[in-house]
């Protein structure tokens, strides 16, 4: 769409102007004639349109850098990353109106009658009244200008979350690509013979029997409606044991199967091997009080959507065997990590474990490529906020010259809305994809939290155990 002209002030309704008028009434007998003239009346004219501005209603942005053959190779590897960009950004420009009125709109009152004669005397005597109208203007005031008004954020994208999680994405890719099982801790943290499958699924069924039985539907909901600070408070001895419980599957049950299915993916290894690692970001809320912002002018950006970041490793191996030895790690580092207690909460914030495997790790694929990508799906918009302007436009009478009597009530004034909102002002859409080709490399250790649902029951409910621990050692 291209460039519109627009003006300040844009005309939406001009009253006509009503003619002059005269009427005579006549007298009976020896009354004379009264003569009611008006002149001719026009309504308050809308300001003089202003100089005329320009602004862009949709403008589309569109580039693409990289090879079109999307990284194929047709040969081994089938696939080899190259680094791309393509991207698609459509702004659209907004006019905010305001309505105006002009300060008065009226009727023209058409008296009409006669002279009558009565006891000697010389009475007017009003016979119909007529009006003429209204006649009034409106006018709306087109505008984008208001920087004079303080900006505020509803939601922010972090830029440096973005950078952050492209470097966590890319050590969680690389170490599971060279380590797809970590034998060497699984054999470390073993204190019995190995349970099967079945032992297991035993296990996993007792815990979660338990956690039904002992606890009831009252205690587990009654914790979940609790906050991890009240559930740390709680010296409550069912709450100690639901903890317990809980602590059981996600520790001791829930590793066993990831370990099952670590294995199951080793083995099945061939010789071109992918692991991709997807991390999702979306705009955070600001602490910024809007409910003392609700009276008066402001701007406010709000941003929606998600970035997501993500990593791709490819590896080819000479054989399928060759894939699956080298994806059981042995790793002594890692596994010194891992045995450390509590190594795994740290993980949470700073995940060590993934970085020391993607920078120590070996790797014996005979090629090896990766690749960072970035997706952007979001949305920018710029909102003005009004207060209620709304007024209510009187309508009156213009009276003729010799107006016989009280003059007539007002009638029903005529509203104009200028109602309190939020009015859009600015929009920016990108729909865009980079990719870059990286060394199958760790990336910098970055502070990273990661507080799923589950790791925050977790720390409830390790929380919980310490807690009871503490009790029971003051008694």
């Amino acid at each position: 769409m291209s460039i519109q002209t627009y003006y300040r002030y844009k005309t939406t309704f001009l009253g006509q102007t009503i003619p002059s008028w005269d009427t005579y009434w006549q007298g009976e007998g020896p009354c004379g004639v009264r003569h009611l003239w008006a002149p001719s009346y026009s309504p308050n004219l809308p300001p003089d349109p202003g100089s005329p501005m320009t602004y862009n209603p949709e403008s589309v942005t569109t580039w693409r850098d990289g090879a079109l053959n999307n990284g194929h190779t047709y040969s081994i590897p089938p696939y080899r990353p190259t680094s791309y960009s393509i991207g698609r950004k459509i702004n659209r420009e907004h006019l905010v109106l305001h309505h105006f009125g002009s300060s008065s709109g009226n009727y023209a009152a058409r008296q009409y009658g006669k002279v009558s004669y009565s006891g000697g005397q010389c009475v007017p005597t009003p016979l119909s009244l007529v009006y003429e109208g209204p006649t009034y203007s409106l006018w709306d005031e087109q505008t984008r200008d208001f920087s004079e008004h303080p900006l505020y954020y509803k939601t922010q994208f972090d830029d440096s979350e973005i950078n952050i999680a492209l470097d966590s994405v890319r050590n969680e890719a690389v170490s599971e690509a060279l380590t797809s099982y970590d034998i060497l801790t699984d054999i470390s943290q073993i204190k019995d013979i190995p349970r099967t499958v079945t032992q297991v699924s035993g296990d996993l069924v007792k815990i979660l029997t338990a956690l039904k039985s002992r606890h009831g539907k009252g205690v587990m909901k009654a914790a979940a409606r609790m906050s991890p600070r009240a559930l740390l408070k709680s010296a409550n001895k069912l709450f100690r044991q639901f903890g317990a419980d809980w602590l059981a599957y996600r520790y001791g049950i829930m590793p066993m199967l990831y370990s099952y299915r670590d294995i199951v993916k080793t083995t099945n290894r061939g010789t071109d091997v992918k692991t991709k690692k997807v991390i999702s970001i979306h705009a955070k809320e600001t602490d910024t009080n809007w409910q003392a912002l609700s009276s008066g002018f402001y701007r406010m950006i709000e941003n929606v959507g998600e970035v997501k970041v993500s990593c791709s490793v490819f590896q080819h191996f000479t054989s399928a065997e060759v894939a699956s030895l080298t994806g059981l790690g042995v790793n002594p580092l890692v596994t010194a990590w891992e045995l450390i207690p509590y190594s795994f909460v740290i993980d949470w914030f700073v995940d060590v474990g993934s970085y020391i495997a993607a920078a120590t790790a070996t790797n014996w694929s005979q090629i090896k490529y990766a690749c960072l990508s970035r997706r952007d799906s979001r949305t920018k918009k710029t909102w003005v906020h009004k207060p209620d302007q709304s007024i209510n436009m009187p309508i009156g009478n213009f009276l003729p010259v010799n107006w016989w009597g009280d003059p007539p009530g007002d009638h029903p004034s005529l509203e104009i809305k200028n109602e309190e909102g939020l009015y859009i002002l600015d929009e920016e859409e990108i729909d865009s994809y980079s990719r870059w080709v990286i060394p199958v490399s760790s990336a910098p250790l970055r502070y990273n939290p990661s507080l799923s649902w589950r790791r925050l029951v977790d720390g409830a409910a390790l929380s919980i155990n310490n807690l009871g621990r503490l009790i029971k050692g003051l008694k």
